[in-house]
């Protein structure tokens, strides 16, 4: 389960901690949940394959008070 953020969100692998364009909060996110949702099943796999009895999951974090994105402090 993840958000609807991937949806948007494109992974720059030449700048993937985004050091040479500015800081976008959406952006930011979308590329964030992006690679959840890639990285979560992969390695479900890899473990699996593995024979190892460790489960990948992942899971949105929704709008929270972890202050990621500022302008939304009125939720």
């Amino acid at each position: 389960m993840t958000s609807l953020a991937p949806r948007i969100g494109t992974i720059d692998f030449a700048d993937p901690n985004r050091e040479k364009k500015p800081h976008r909060e959406y952006s930011a996110y979308g590329q964030s949940e992006l690679a959840d949702s890639l990285f979560a099943p992969e390695l479900r796999r890899r473990l699996s394959e593995s024979g190892s009895s460790v489960i990948s999951t992942a899971a949105p974090a929704g709008i929270s008070a972890a202050n990621l994105m500022p302008e939304e402090r009125n939720l």
